[in-house]
C-alpha cells in the first residue's frame, strides 16, 4: 500500500504559532509559527514516511459555506498581525520541505483533504491526515486515519474509526448527522439549541442519521428537547450541510502523479538562514549548498527586536570546523600504555561517557581515544561484547587529578557516574551544557524541553549521553559521544560569554554541579508505610465523594473527564453556568462560586484535589523511594529555568503543599535517618530584600534594617497610618501590591486579586508609586534597558533574553515586560541561594552533615543529633553571609525528625548556641 499523509496547513500553523514561546529575526520579523512548522514537518517524515504528501490550506475568499449561511465563521477574530505576516512564508516553507502545497478560491483546506482522500482511497492507498481539528472525523475509513495534534506532534491522538467508536458513540460515518444536532461553535455552525454532545451522539446512535430521527420524530417524549428539534428541524439540515466536507473539489492537477522524495535542502537551508533557524540548521546533511526557494518573499520588519538565538550564538562566529583528529580504538593493553601517555602528558582534555560507564571519548595529546569501560556492578561482572575493557582503576589517577583540567557535558551527571564507581571527579572546569545555558538560558532550556527523550527508567535525569540525541537534533549531529566535537564546541561557546557570564560560570554553576551530584546521591529518607496508610485514606474519602458525586448526578460517570462532567452538571443537571459564552469549562474559577447553591460542585473539587494528592504525591513518592536506600533521590535540574533558579524532577520535590492540613502530612513523611536531625533554613523575603537593595529605596532599607513586618511596614506607609493601627485586610492589600509591582503583575489580574474594579488597581498602583518613587524609577530603568539591550540580567550578570520587548504581539510584549521587571529580583535570589549551597556543602565536609534538599529558597540539611545545635548555626552563618546587600540577610532556622514536624532552633537549644 503506497502512503498518503495530508497536513491541514492552516491547522498545524495556528497549533505551532500558540504552541511555542514568542521568536523574531535581528530585523523583528515574527517566526515562531514558521519554527514550530518546521520542527512539526521533521517530525512527522521521521514517523511516517510517505510516498506523497500533500498540505492544504484555506484562502482568503468567502466559500460556498458563507454563501450559504451569512453568519459561518463570523464570530472568529482576525488572526494577529505576527501570525498574518507568517502565512504566506509558511506555503514556501513547506514547498522546500518538499510538499506540495494547494488551495483552491471558494473551498476550504478541509475540502481539498476530502477530495484527496477519497482519490487516493479509489486508489488503494493508505492515508494519514495531520490535523489540530477534528473536522476530517467523518473522512475516517479503513484505508484514512485522523492524526490528532493535540500538542505539538510530541503529544497524537490517532483516530480511526473504533477510536470515534469510542469517544463519540457513534462512528465516522455519522459526525455530520452528529455536528448538524450540536452545532459547532468554532465555526459558528448554529446545530440545534439545547442540544450538546452528549445528547446529540445518543439520538445519533438510536436513530442513525438526522433523517432517521426526523422520520421518527414523534416516537420522541414530549419536552424541551423535542420541542426545539421541531423548530429548528431546517437549521438542523442547514448544519449537516454546513459540517459536510466537499470530497469533489475540482482540483487544477493531479496532486498524486508524482511521489514524494525527500526536501529541497538547499532551499530550506536559504529559508532557515533568513529566519535565522541555526538550531533546524544543523539538521540539513551535509554538503547542501543554499539556493533561493522558488518564490520566497523577503519578510518585512515591524519593529527592532533582538534575536532568538536557537543554537550557536551568533558572537561565536560559523568558521569552518577544524580538521578532525587521528581516531583511536583502545582494544589492547598497548593501546590503554598510549592513553594513559597522553593523559599523563595533557593540561586539558575532553571527556564524555555514557551513564553506566560503559565506554568513554576521550580527546587528549590531539587523539580522539574511543575506550570501552569494564567494572562491577551490584550483581557482579558487567559484560560487554568489547573482547578489551579497560578499569576504571586505570584511569582512576587521572579522572581525579584536578591539575588535568577536563571539558565534559554534564559535570554532574558524570560525577555522580564515577562516584559511584569510587572515582571522584577533579579538574572539570569545562561544561559545555552550562556554557550553553548561561549564554542563552532561554534558548538552551527550550532545546532541552523539546529534545531530551530520556531513556526508560532514566526519567528526566541529566544523561550525559543524551547529548547523542541533543546535539543531533539541535547544535551539531557530529558530536553522538565525540569528545572531540564536544571540545569544538565548547571552545566556541564559551567564547561566545560575556566576562560575568564566565565568572558566573566558574564561580558558581561548575561548583554547584558537584554540589547537586552529592545531594542526589544521598537523596532523602521517606516513611514509605506512613505513604501507602495516606493512599489508602485518600482513597476512602475519594470513594465516599464518589458516591456522593454518582447521587446526585444521577448517574455513573467518569469525574476525572472534563467533557463528560461538563455534560453531567450543565446539560443533565441544567446548573446555569455563571459566563457568557456557553458551558466550555469546569475550572475551579467556575465550580467554586456555584459550590454553595449546588454541593455537587464542592464535591468535585474536594475529589480533584484528594486525588492529587493521591496521585502525585502519596503514590507517586511511595513509589519513587529506592529499595536499596529506603531515600528518594531527586534530579536537580541545573539548565532548565530561564532565571537561574533550579527545578526538581522525577519527582518533583519543590512543590509539596504546604498550606493544606494533607500537604503536611505529606511532608511529615519526608523523615530524618537514624540518629540524626533534619534542619531546614529558609531565607526570609529574599527577593523583597533584593527589591530594597536594588531599587535603594531609603524607607525600603530601613524597614528592613530595623527589622520589621514588611507588608505591614508598607501598609502603613500606603495608608497614612501607625503600624499598630494596620489591620489585617490593609496588610492583605500591601501584601498584594509588593507582590504585584514584584511579577510585574497587570492591573486587570491585580484587581482580581484585590476584589476591586480594574479603575481602582489602576489607583492603588498609582498611589503605590508615588509613595516609593524609586520603585518606580528603577522598574522604568529595568525596561529601559531592557528594550536597549534585548536583555536583563541579575545583580551577579546571569543574563535573561527578551527578543520580543520590542516586537511581536501584545500579550508576547506584556509578557517579556513582566519578565524583565522580575529577572533581576528572582534571579540574583537564586544566584544568593546557589551561592549558599556551595559554601555550605564545603564547610559540611567532614561533619558527616549533608545538604539535601534546595525548595527555592529552602535548604534541607540531615545533621547527627549530637551535632545539630551546631551545624544549625553554621548553617545560619552561611546562608546569611552569602552574599552583601544594603539590607541584612536573613533566615529562619527550624529543626525536627521529619520536615512536617520542624520547631524553630531558639525553641530547641536557646538562641545563644545559634
Amino acid at each position: 500500500m503506497k502512503k498518503l499523509l495530508l497536513l491541514d496547513g492552516n491547522s498545524l500553523l495556528y497549533r505551532a504559532y500558540f504552541a511555542g514561546r514568542p521568536l523574531s529575526t535581528r530585523e523583528g520579523f515574527p517566526t515562531n509559527a514558521l519554527y514550530g512548522l518546521s520542527n512539526m514537518v521533521f517530525s512527522i517524515l521521521e514517523k511516517d514516511a510517505p510516498d506523497y504528501i500533500i498540505a492544504a490550506f484555506d484562502t482568503p475568499q468567502p466559500t460556498f459555506r458563507h454563501e450559504a449561511y451569512a453568519e459561518y465563521k463570523a464570530q472568529r477574530k482576525p488572526p494577529e498581525d505576527a501570525l498574518v505576516q507568517q502565512m504566506q512564508p509558511a506555503r514556501e516553507l513547506l514547498s522546500a520541505f518538499g510538499l506540495q502545497v494547494i488551495e483552491k478560491p471558494g473551498f476550504e483546506g478541509d475540502d481539498i483533504i476530502g477530495t484527496i482522500a477519497r482519490v487516493a482511497s479509489e486508489k488503494g492507498m493508505e492515508t494519514h491526515i495531520y490535523t489540530g481539528d477534528l473536522d476530517t472525523l467523518q473522512l475516517v475509513e479503513p484505508s484514512v486515519r485522523v492524526y490528532h495534534t493535540v500538542k505539538g506532534v510530541s503529544e497524537i491522538v490517532m483516530y480511526d474509526n473504533d477510536r470515534i467508536m469510542e469517544r463519540y458513540g457513534i462512528g465516522a460515518d455519522r459526525m455530520v448527522d452528529f455536528k448538524g444536532l450540536k452545532g459547532d461553535t468554532s465555526d459558528n455552525i448554529p446545530g440545534v439549541p439545547g442540544i450538546g454532545d452528549k445528547t446529540a451522539s445518543k439520538l445519533i446512535a438510536e436513530y442513525g442519521s438526522i433523517e432517521g430521527l426526523y422520520q421518527n420524530i414523534d416516537s420522541l417524549k414530549p419536552g424541551k428537547m423535542k420541542d426545539s428539534l421541531v423548530e429548528n428541524k431546517s437549521l438542523a439540515l442547514l448544519s449537516c450541510s454546513l459540517a459536510r466536507i466537499d470530497t469533489r473539489v475540482p482540483l487544477d492537477s493531479d496532486p498524486l502523479a508524482e511521489e514524494y522524495t525527500e526536501p529541497h535542502w538547499g532551499a530550506l537551508l536559504e529559508l532557515f538562514k533568513k529566519y535565522e533557524f541555526r538550531s533546524l540548521m544543523d539538521r540539513i546533511p551535509a554538503g547542501a549548498e543554499a539556493e533561493e526557494a522558488p518564490g520566497a518573499a523577503a519578510p518585512e520588519p515591524d519593529a527592532a527586536a533582538p534575536a532568538a538565538e536557537e543554537a550557536l550564538p551568533e558572537a561565536a562566529g560559523k568558521p569552518a570546523p577544524p580538521e578532525r583528529p587521528e581516531t583511536v580504538r583502545v582494544d589492547s593493553e598497548g593501546g590503554l600504555r598510549a592513553l594513559k601517555e597522553a593523559l599523563a602528558g595533557a593540561g586539558r582534555i575532553a571527556l564524555l561517557a555514557d551513564e553506566e560507564l560503559r565506554e568513554m571519548s576521550i580527546y587528549a595529546g590531539g587523539r580522539l581515544w574511543e575506550l570501552p569501560v569494564s567494572g562491577r556492578t551490584g550483581q557482579g561482572l558487567m559484560v560487554f561484547d568489547e573482547p578489551f575493557a579497560a578499569s576504571l582503576e586505570e584511569l582512576k589517577p587521572y579522572l581525579e587529578d584536578p591539575e588535568l583540567k577536563k571539558t565534559v557535558y554534564s559535570a554532574k551527571q558524570l560525577y555522580k557516574s564515577l562516584i559511584g564507581r569510587r572515582v571522584c571527579l577533579r579538574g572539570a572546569d569545562s561544561d559545555l551544557s552550562l556554557a550553553a545555558y548561561l549564554k542563552d538560558s532561554g534558548a538552551f532550556s527550550a532545546i532541552i524541553r523539546d529534545y531530551k527523550k530520556p531513556a526508560p527508567g532514566k526519567r528526566g535525569r541529566e544523561d550525559a549521553f543524551v547529548i547523542k540525541r541533543l546535539w543531533q537534533e539541535a547544535f551539531r549531529a557530529e558530536v553522538k559521544g565525540d569528545a572531540f566535537m564536544l571540545q569544538t564546541l565548547l571552545d566556541r561557546y564559551y567564547g561566545a560569554l560575556g566576562q560575568e557570564e564566565k565568572e558566573l560560570c566558574d564561580r558558581i554553576e561548575i561548583p554547584l554541579s558537584t554540589v547537586l551530584g552529592d545531594m542526589e546521591r544521598r537523596g532523602i529518607e521517606a516513611d514509605k508505610t506512613a505513604l501507602t496508610e495516606m493512599s489508602g485514606r485518600f482513597q476512602q474519602e475519594l470513594d465516599l465523594i464518589s458516591e456522593r458525586i454518582y447521587a446526585a448526578a444521577g448517574e455513573t460517570f467518569n469525574i476525572a473527564s472534563p467533557r463528560i462532567l461538563r455534560d453531567v452538571l450543565f446539560d443533565k443537571m441544567a446548573i446555569p453556568y455563571p459566563k457568557k459564552g456557553g458551558a466550555n469549562s469546569t475550572s475551579e474559577e467556575i465550580l467554586s462560586p456555584l459550590a454553595a447553591e449546588y454541593p455537587i460542585c464542592g464535591d468535585v473539587l474536594r475529589y480533584r484535589e484528594l486525588a492529587k494528592l493521591k496521585s502525585t504525591y502519596a503514590d507517586a513518592l511511595a513509589d519513587n523511594i529506592d529499595p536499596s536506600t529506603g531515600r528518594i533521590h531527586t534530579s536537580f535540574n541545573q539548565t532548565l529555568t530561564t532565571t537561574g533558579r533550579l527545578s526538581s524532577s522525577d519527582p518533583n520535590l519543590q512543590n509539596i503543599p504546604v498550606k493544606t492540613e494533607e500537604g503536611r502530612e505529606i511532608r511529615k513523611a519526608f523523615v530524618a535517618g537514624a540518629g540524626y536531625t533534619l534542619i531546614s533554613a529558609d531565607y526570609s523575603q529574599v527577593e523583597f530584600r533584593l527589591f530594597a537593595h536594588i531599587t535603594r529605596d531609603p524607607w525600603l532599607i530601613e524597614a528592613f534594617g530595623r527589622g520589621l513586618d514588611f507588608h505591614t511596614a508598607a501598609a502603613a506607609t500606603l495608608f497614612g497610618v501607625e503600624q499598630s493601627e494596620v489591620t489585617p485586610d490593609m496588610r492583605r492589600r500591601a501584601k498584594t501590591l509588593n507582590f504585584a509591582i514584584l511579577y510585574g503583575m497587570q492591573e486587570f489580574t491585580l484587581a482580581g486579586e484585590l476584589g476591586c474594579s480594574v479603575k481602582e488597581a489602576k489607583e492603588f498602583t498609582r498611589e503605590y508609586f508615588d509613595r516609593f518613587p524609586l520603585v518606580k524609577k528603577t522598574k522604568e530603568e529595568i525596561l529601559d534597558k531592557a528594550r536597549q539591550r534585548g536583555w536583563v540580567s541579575t545583580i551577579m550578570g546571569r543574563r535573561r533574553y527578551v527578543p520580543n520587548i520590542n516586537g511581536g504581539t501584545r500579550p508576547a510584549r506584556l509578557a517579556e515586560e513582566r519578565a524583565a521587571v522580575n529577572m533581576p529580583f528572582q534571579g540574583s535570589a537564586a544566584d544568593i541561594i546557589k551561592l549558599a549551597m556551595i559554601n555550605l556543602h564545603r564547610r559540611l565536609k567532614g561533619t558527616d552533615a549533608e545538604l539535601l534538599l534546595q525548595i527555592h529558597d529552602e535548604l534541607v540539611i540531615e545533621a547527627p543529633e549530637a551535632k545539630a545545635a551546631d551545624i544549625a548555626r553554621l548553617v545560619r552563618e552561611e546562608m546569611e553571609n552569602a552574599y552583601p546587600l544594603l539590607v541584612p540577610l536573613t533566615c529562619e532556622v527550624k529543626l525536627g525528625d521529619n520536615l512536617g514536624d520542624m520547631r524553630p532552633a531558639e525553641m530547641i537549644t536557646g538562641r545563644q548556641h545559634i
